[in-house]
């Protein structure tokens, strides 16, 4: 199976070919910081070391991916993703993407304090009444970002 593009949190992983532990360089792209958060110490330690690369079934068993495709089914995979993405409310997925930036909120309490203070705003959108209107009338909803 091939794995063409990991990303997270917004920086490419060495599975592209390019391996700097093989290369004798100290790799400059954050994989120190980023690594261990996604996959633990003990094996951020060993893929950092050795510059080993990963197939895509292990990066989903280590979490560097969330889904690993068949090439051939790749873009169609990923269409789906996106369109599902797409097709929540708007305002809720940009909060949700806030709140998940920077590995999102390190304490419980803030977690608790930042989701107050988005369902707040959410609960008072035009878009809650259309979801909750769309599930009782079974349709798909139209949301507007309002």
């Amino acid at each position: 199976m091939t794995l063409q593009i990991v990303q997270i949190a917004g920086a490419l992983l060495v599975l592209t070919g390019f391996l700097a532990a093989q290369a004798n360089l100290l790799d400059q792209r954050s994989y120190r910081y980023l690594l261990p958060n996604a996959v633990g110490e003990a094996n951020a330690r060993e893929l950092l070391l050795t510059g080993r690369t990963v197939e895509a079934d292990e990066a989903q068993q280590l979490g560097l991916v969330s889904r690993a495709f068949a090439a051939e089914e790749f873009d169609t995979r990923v269409d789906e993703i996106a369109s599902g993405i797409a097709a929540t409310a708007p305002i809720p997925s940009r909060y949700t993407k806030v709140a998940l930036r920077d590995r999102g909120h390190e304490e419980f309490e803030s977690c608790l304090q930042w989701e107050a203070l988005a369902q707040a705003v959410t609960l008072a959108t035009a878009d809650l009444q259309e979801g909750i209107g769309a599930a009782r009338q079974k349709r798909a909803p139209q949301f507007r970002g309002a």
